[in-house]
């Protein structure tokens, strides 16, 4: 639906007027998920309704400028987020990216996500969901490298100053990413109280929660691999989060997907993470249908070992039936 009518809308809408004049690309996706987890009943909901608009002009200097708008609509009651927001200056240079973008380091995590549950236990969590800049670099033949930071603020107690960077080389079936950074400090809470229990669910009496101070966000390093062979896809990741108190979390995941023909591919992925003496495991299966017409159908299942199950906030085994549509 390139430069359609609807996309210019919603661009001119959302965007200032130079943005609007680019060209517009509308995107969107929709997912419908019938779920079935251990000791529960079965449930269906619309987990995802977002779309968007990019585009991109070349401007009289030879360098483009570009956005990239994301929204997110709840099923329930209709509101609309905006999910991602950024925008762009490219040349031969390489890339400017401001605005809620992703963190360079998270690089790291996308050679391994592979399955429907892939991302389950992330490490290499620092995203500036209030807002960054970053550089992307050019590709100087496969070798590629990035820098970022959040807002920075230096007072005490912010969510701010988050940052990362990545190296990141790739020549024909394989590739390495190499990333660290750190995520955003915590604000201090006061004492409150409230009728919800520390691991979230509701009390039937008042429940006091102790005054938490402010610290400085933890920060994390990692590398991983991903390759290709014939109709195989494989990744691995090991990476570790630095805690500023407490103890490190250390996890690795491996994953790989099969294409059997142009309908129909399977995926493997399994992640695991451990804090002090503690690991938490997950293996997880999905087979995905492409029907045509953008559209595509998943059946996932997810299983964990003891101690996520009885984590603070526990796992549940699951199986999952996905519709989902992409455009």
């Amino acid at each position: 639906m390139n430069k359609s009518i609807i996309a210019l809308a919603v661009a001119g809408a959302l965007t200032a007027p130079m943005v609007a004049q680019a060209d517009a690309t509308l995107f969107g996706q929709i997912r419908y998920d019938i779920t079935k987890e251990d000791s529960t009943d079965v449930v269906s909901d619309i987990t995802r309704i977002r779309f968007g608009v990019k585009g991109e002009e070349t401007m009289d200097n030879g360098l483009t400028a570009g956005y990239f708008i994301r929204t997110d609509a709840a099923a329930t009651d209709g509101s609309v987020n905006i999910h991602k927001s950024t925008v762009y200056v490219s040349g031969d240079f390489g890339k400017i990216v401001m605005g809620d973008g992703g963190n360079p380091n998270e690089g790291v995590e996308d050679r391994t996500e592979y399955g429907l549950y892939s991302g389950t236990f992330v490490n290499m969590d620092s995203g500036f969901s209030a807002g960054g800049i970053s550089f992307e670099s050019a590709d100087y033949n496969g070798l590629k490298f990035g820098v970022g930071v959040g807002n920075v603020d230096t007072s005490d107690g912010t969510s701010s100053n988050s940052f990362g960077m990545a190296v990141s080389y790739d020549a024909d079936n394989w590739g390495v990413t190499v990333g660290a950074g750190q995520s955003a400090d915590t604000p201090a809470v006061a004492e409150y109280t409230d009728f919800v229990n520390t691991d979230g669910t509701n009390a039937t009496t008042a429940q006091t929660h102790a005054e938490v101070a402010a610290s400085e966000g933890d920060s994390n390093y990692g590398i991983s691999m991903s390759g290709k062979v014939a109709a195989f896809n494989l990744g691995a990741r090991y990476s570790v989060q630095k805690a500023k108190g407490g103890d490190d979390t250390k996890g690795y995941a491996v994953g790989g997907s099969y294409a059997v023909n142009d309908k129909l591919t399977l995926k493997l992925q399994h992640e695991s993470t451990k804090t002090s003496d503690t690991s938490m495991k997950m293996v997880a299966f999905d087979a995905t249908y492409a029907l045509g017409g953008n559209a595509s159908v998943t059946l996932a299942g997810i299983s964990y070992n003891k101690n996520a199950e009885v984590a603070a906030t526990p796992k549940k085994d699951a199986v999952k039936l996905r519709y989902n549509i992409s455009f």
